[in-house]
């Protein structure tokens, strides 16, 4: 498979040796050659995520390298050359410092460029090898507020832990999110919408800053507790995701009621939706919406599971009876235990630490258990922040 590789120059004569230096390299190199300047190879590294670009400046310019580094952070696979006269080492660190990963001195010479070419090669040979593979993604709904979504996810997640593996909850809930309150009592100093502010620099370092401890595998990226606007883009639930998904054994999402855009591809990056519901005939008129809306937003019904949360086998509504009304085959019980769950959530604690014998923890262990039995492929950590900075001090 070749190894695909743009040229971004002003100067003829640069871009001719480049591609006459690539098929003299005798590895499978394709060159595209592009007219132009910093603009046009960050237009290309959006555009074609992964390839080697090789970049043409005749010296250096702060503007330029805020452009590169904006792109670069949002595209890790890509690797950027400069092909530029620049001696300072000033400008050369800045250029570094913004992800550029090599420096050719002009006029090009064919033996500084075949070493970079190798060098490249090796990393991309390498990159394929240990790809990582994504973690599950499970996504918890409330059909209308108070119908325990936020406590399920939460104790889910912590039920995950018991198999040795780590889990992260990330609160999606914009406005009203509990998820850090339900497992932890520190102090919260970051936020997911904080980090939603610095799309620009979102990498893994930045989401392990914004994550809080809450057990020896469990963490959670809070929610903020104030009215503000918050610029929650697709593009941005999609990162945290990514992140997320590269790093931990397995990813819950917790989602507020509104459906906008950044909710929506948290539903789209999710395996399954767990729908949750009470046997109220609000809650079940509120599913029934719900899941027409996500029908028509394209969604497959077999990606969606309905839980009936505080199950009360003596309601009006059974589980046959909120099938037929909702159109979803696929549901899963939570017994009702008012005391116990009360008292886990008053502690700020899982229910599974606090009342691990409980009828709700014992069937959230059994569906944690059945979770991470399934046939997943193997995971392994991303960068070297989780494999180190997540460990226990």
């Amino acid at each position: 498979m070749p190894i695909f590789v743009s040229v971004v120059a002003h100067t003829p004569a640069i871009s001719q040796a480049v591609q006459r230096h690539a098929v003299e390299s005798g590895h499978d190199f394709e060159v595209e050659v592009i007219s132009g300047g910093a603009t046009e190879a960050c237009e290309l590294i959006a555009q074609h995520p992964g390839r080697l670009v090789a970049l043409e400046l005749d010296e250096i310019l702060p503007r330029e390298i805020e452009q590169i580094d904006k792109v670069l952070a949002h595209d890790p696979l890509s690797s950027l050359v400069l092909l530029t006269p620049e001696r300072s080492a000033e400008k050369l660190l800045l250029a570094m410092r913004a992800g550029i990963r090599e420096v050719i001195h002009l006029p090009l010479e064919k033996s500084a460029f075949l070493l970079c070419w190798s060098r490249h090669l090796m990393r991309h040979l390498k990159r394929d090898a240990s790809q990582p593979r994504r973690s599950p993604v499970i996504a918890f709904v409330a059909s209308k507020g108070g119908v325990g979504a936020t406590f399920l996810a939460t104790s889910f997640a912590h039920a995950l832990t018991r198999h040795g593996q780590t889990a992260v909850v990330i609160d999606l809930n914009m406005q009203f999110g509990d998820a850090a309150l339900l497992l932890s009592d520190q102090q919260v100093h970051q936020t997911s919408q904080g980090i939603a502010a610095q799309i620009h620099r979102l990498d893994g370092a930045l989401f392990e800053s914004a994550l809080l401890r809450c057990g020896e595998r469990l963490w959670v990226l809070p929610s903020q507790q104030r009215f503000e606007k918050t610029d929650m883009t697709t593009e941005v639930v999609h990162r945290m995701i990514e992140l997320a998904s590269r790093g931990f054994d397995h990813v819950v999402l917790d989602l507020g009621r509104a459906l906008d855009g950044g909710a929506l591809q948290a539903l789209r990056d999710s395996q399954e939706i767990q729908v949750v519901i009470t046997n109220s005939l609000p809650s079940i008129r509120h599913a029934q919406t719900l899941l027409l809306h996500l029908r028509e937003q394209g969604f497959n019904l077999e990606k969606m599971q309905i839980v009936i949360n505080r199950h009360d086998k003596a309601s009006a509504f059974g589980v046959q009876e909120i099938c037929k009304a909702i159109g979803c085959t696929r549901t899963r019980q939570i017994p009702q235990s008012d005391r116990a769950v009360a008292s886990a959530v008053n502690q700020g604690e899982p229910i599974g630490k606090t009342h691990p014998q409980d009828p709700v923890a014992v069937a959230l262990q059994q569906w944690a258990n059945e979770w991470t039995s399934r046939p997943t492929q193997e995971r392994r950590p991303w960068r070297a922040w989780f494999r180190q900075g997540l460990k226990l001090a």
